[in-house]
């Protein structure tokens, strides 16, 4: 028996590279692929479907032209206990949506451009899911809750950890007090040496010293901008750029290229434009 898959999707390239994907798999009858341009196609379909031989749905999130958009099908879906497993497929990959996908129960979240040979691995991944997510789901790991919380600005990380803080027994309490003063300050010191290391990096890149096949310090980059005021364009200015704790932060270097001129390496900076 076919496994009938259900993906919405308003853009038919996306529409052509799945069929071109599972050609060998629709001819042999392995699959059976339906494809809906927006929610409301979809719910046509598994409204059609009276016996549920739609094992899977794949749908996008965001479809302008849709008076349904993905997250609407799924809650569609719920309201009238329609139940089918559902995997995510967008190019909105950010964190808010990816929490937001956990708590409508959806199976896997995949971000767009997919690797399209790999999408058949994950279809079964997600076939021998459970049909909702719990905290005991394999679905919501160490691994997956880490990463929502290493995306959490650092206020939200300060109040979550209050919150758990009040929900641990006493034995786990006790655990914490011996152990988290060490763990504390082996982070600060941790913290502290990014920091020094991203000050002398800064510095050396200022002062023209640093080679320019030297890679930088993981994550950071060199970005050139031009500024436009009173219809001329002046620059190039260059900066640091890097990501923390959830922002893009920058740092100014000056008018000239770190990785390419020493001269004039010790002029003052405009006023910094750290964010």
């Amino acid at each position: 028996m076919s496994i009938k898959l259900l993906f919405v999707d308003d853009d038919p390239a996306f529409g052509r590279a799945i069929k071109q994907r599972f050609k060998k798999e629709t001819a042999s009858g392995e699959y059976e692929i339906i494809f809906a341009r927006s929610g409301e196609e979809a719910l046509e379909h598994i409204e059609r479907d009276e016996g549920h031989e739609i094992d899977l749905l794949l749908t996008d999130l965001k479809m302008p032209g849709a008076k349904i958009d993905g997250f609407q099908l799924i809650r569609t879906l719920a309201k009238k206990a329609i139940p089918l497993k559902t995997v995510v497929i967008s190019a909105y990959g950010d964190m808010e949506n990816y929490t937001q996908a956990l708590r409508e129960n959806v199976l896997l979240f995949i971000t767009k451009p997919i690797e399209i040979m790999e999408l058949k691995s994950l279809i079964e991944e997600a076939l021998k899911k459970p049909e909702s997510i719990t905290t005991a789901s394999t679905k919501v790991n160490f691994k997956t809750l880490s990463k929502l919380v290493n995306e959490l600005p650092p206020k939200q990380k300060q109040q979550l950890i209050y919150n758990v803080i009040g929900s641990l027994k006493q034995e786990h309490l006790e655990q914490l007090q011996e152990q988290l003063p060490l763990k504390l300050q082996e982070q600060k010191e941790i913290n502290q040496r990014k920091i020094d290391e991203r000050n002398e990096m800064i510095a050396r890149l200022r002062r023209g010293e640093i080679d320019p096949n030297t890679p930088l310090l993981d994550g950071h980059f060199i970005e050139e901008r031009y500024i436009p005021a009173d219809g001329k364009s002046f620059g190039p200015y260059y900066y640091l750029r890097w990501w923390e704790d959830g922002k893009l932060k920058t740092k100014y270097l000056g008018k000239h290229d770190p990785r390419k001129s020493e001269s004039e390496a010790t002029k003052q900076p405009p006023p910094e434009q750290e964010s």
